[in-house]
């Protein structure tokens, strides 16, 4: 366990100082470990550490392969969460392709675990990235669904940044429409600029010069 979780530790630090390769040693020597011992769910973190690596460094159907492996050693073992968060990295990379079709089963497949669990947080994220897939399909109807639901989510748990994130995320969904409606572009961009000063000023309140910069860029 002792051997496991510092090669796990070192195998973070050199993942946050984007040097994959080193990471990829340490998650894959905790692996093998965990593989002598037949210990699953400490297996199914590794394949998730070791998807994680491929997915920074591109290799997206490396990052699927592992992280298949982490679902169903998960499932096996009934770790709901942890099969919420396999669901969720699957479908960011099927995201990323532009398998939207993938992308969504697997956000919606996650999101229904959050709600199991109550996880809040979790599953306004999820529905933020289920908007964006919409968006990507041109479906603007369910993307503003999805943007309004994790909105709602997070005044309800006082989450600013993910406010002011949604708020962004609606503002740019209107200029999308409005490009493609010139008959009512103006309202529609009127629109989008009130969600991004919305935006702005709540960014600007928790100091998130990011989505403040977010906010200014699309008014």
């Amino acid at each position: 366990q002792g051997i496991t979780s510092t090669s796990d530790n070192i195998g973070q630090v050199y993942w946050i100082l984007a040097q994959y390769d080193e990471a990829f040693t340490y998650f894959n020597k905790s692996l093998d470990i965990r593989i002598q011992e037949k210990d699953s769910s400490g297996m199914a973190d590794s394949y998730n550490s070791l998807g994680v690596i491929f997915y920074s460094q591109g290799n997206f159907e490396k990052a699927i392969e592992n992280y298949l492996k982490a679902l169903k050693l998960y499932e096996a073992l009934d770790m709901r969460y942890n099969i919420a968060i396999a669901y969720d990295n699957i479908a960011s990379i099927y995201k990323e392709q532009g398998k939207f079709d993938k992308a969504l089963y697997n956000y919606l497949s996650s999101v229904e675990i959050q709600q199991e669990l109550g996880e809040e947080y979790e599953i306004l994220i999820t529905y933020s990235n289920i908007g964006m897939v919409y968006q990507e399909l041109k479906d603007f109807d369910e993307a503003i669904e999805y943007f309004t639901k994790s909105q709602e989510l997070a005044y309800k748990i006082n989450d600013k940044r993910s406010i002011g994130s949604a708020y962004n995320n609606l503002g740019g969904i209107y200029i999308e429409i409005a490009k493609e409606n010139p008959d009512t572009a103006k309202y529609l961009f009127n629109k989008a600029v009130e969600y991004f000063e919305k935006g702005r000023v709540i960014n600007e309140e928790i100091g998130d010069l990011e989505f403040v910069a977010v906010s200014n860029r699309g008014m």
